[in-house]
């Protein structure tokens, strides 16, 4: 098993026991692009994790060893900053948040990796950042609640990994629960669980195999477009509004009015898809698939033509999804450009329906895309 191979890596470079620790990527079921407009999400964090082999030193170093890559970084305590190595950051950034709170951690040893595909939206880097936070935490006594390392973890990727994400991912991975979603309130960071029952479905993700760096891509781009929305919006509309989390469908009228061009459709769609996470969550507790991948549909759409992050693998996945009998709902899933869609599939069509989507993919793009079954589990903790 993986978390044993790094385990064992450990023992061999450090001769010590370690503390070990996992924490799991997630999906998110609805709610796209809308944490960052404190508006409200539904993921749940899923059985591919990344893994922590960790331990303290007697000393001022921090010993950073990337299980996957095959590689190391190596600074002190006092020396942690933004460096050339791309996973170390996310790290070191975790590192900093502990040292802006007062409570700078002494040496460290850590052995990292994990089995969560890179580019695929379903938060590697959250699960990475999230899970050291915890390791840390507890190597050191610090007891920090899980919102406060969610929190850690979200800032890190702002600082060291330049990407301007929301609090979903961080929080999904730390707050994961068995067989549930979490409806989130991304303004309030105040949460309910809904079991996850939608009878005999189940969801697929398939990875368009496109990766995306949203610090490269045009994911910067759309908070920044928002919080325009909202500036010309408290002008003309209602000086109270903060975020496009305070609209409701029935102030689009006022919206149009007053907003045009790209700042409309990406208020558009915050404002919609809100609306639809609260519907869906109804559809859950009623147990009703079909009602749900309606919603799951619609966010798609509304993700391609309003809120422009999708692309053309995962419109393709999503229009086979549509027209698969098995499937009820089809979305593209994370910051968008490339990575998953998630499928809400009938369990006796899955196999028929993933056949189907590499071969019409295939034929298209010249590659299978590749499907991520999964079950829904819990949060951050300590391996048994």
């Amino acid at each position: 098993m993986l978390e044993q191979r790094i385990k064992s890596q450990y023992e061999k470079i450090f001769g010590k026991t370690p503390l070990m620790v996992f924490s799991p990527g997630r999906i998110n079921l609805i709610g796209e692009h809308t944490d960052y407009n404190d508006g409200f999400v539904m993921p749940a964090a899923i059985d591919r994790y990344m893994y922590f082999a960790t331990g303290r030193r007697n000393d001022d170093q921090i010993i950073l060893h990337s299980y996957d890559l095959d590689d190391k970084y190596q600074t002190t305590v006092d020396n942690i900053s933004p460096c050339e190595k791309g996973w170390a950051n996310y790290l070191l950034g975790v590192l900093d948040e502990f040292r802006k709170a007062g409570t700078v951690p002494g040496g460290i040893n850590l052995v990292f990796g994990g089995n969560i595909p890179f580019g695929t939206g379903i938060s590697s880097s959250a699960a990475l950042e999230t899970g050291f936070a915890y390791a840390v935490n507890h190597l050191f006594g610090l007891q920090y609640d899980r919102l406060k390392l969610a929190l850690m973890g979200q800032s890190s990727e702002h600082n060291y990994a330049g990407a301007h994400v929301g609090i979903m991912d961080q929080y999904a991975t730390i707050y994961g629960k068995k067989d549930h979603a979490i409806l989130l309130d991304c303004r309030k960071l105040e949460h309910v669980y809904e079991p996850t029952n939608l009878g005999n479905y189940t969801f697929v993700l398939l990875d368009t195999k496109v990766k995306h760096e949203l610090s490269d891509s045009d994911y910067n781009s759309r908070p920044a477009e928002c919080k325009q929305a909202v500036k010309a919006l408290q002008q003309q509309y209602r000086a109270d509004i903060s975020a496009l989390r305070d609209l409701s469908v029935s102030d689009m009228g006022s919206v149009e009015n007053i907003l045009s061009g790209a700042l409309l459709k990406r208020a558009r769609h915050v404002i919609n898809e809100n609306q639809r996470v609260h519907d869906a969550a109804e559809a859950l507790k009623a147990s009703d698939a079909q009602k749900f991948g309606e919603f799951m549909f619609r966010s798609h759409d509304s993700l391609r033509d309003d809120y422009q992050v999708s692309c053309r693998e995962l419109d393709t996945l999503v229009e086979i999804a549509r027209n698969h009998s098995a499937v009820k709902g089809s979305r593209m899933m994370g910051g968008g450009f490339g990575g998953c869609t998630i499928n809400l599939v009938a369990e006796e069509g899955k196999n028929d329906f993933i056949n189907t989507a590499k071969k019409e993919f295939k034929n298209q793009y010249g590659h299978d895309p590749e499907e991520i079954t999964l079950h829904i589990v819990d949060g951050t903790g300590i391996l048994s």
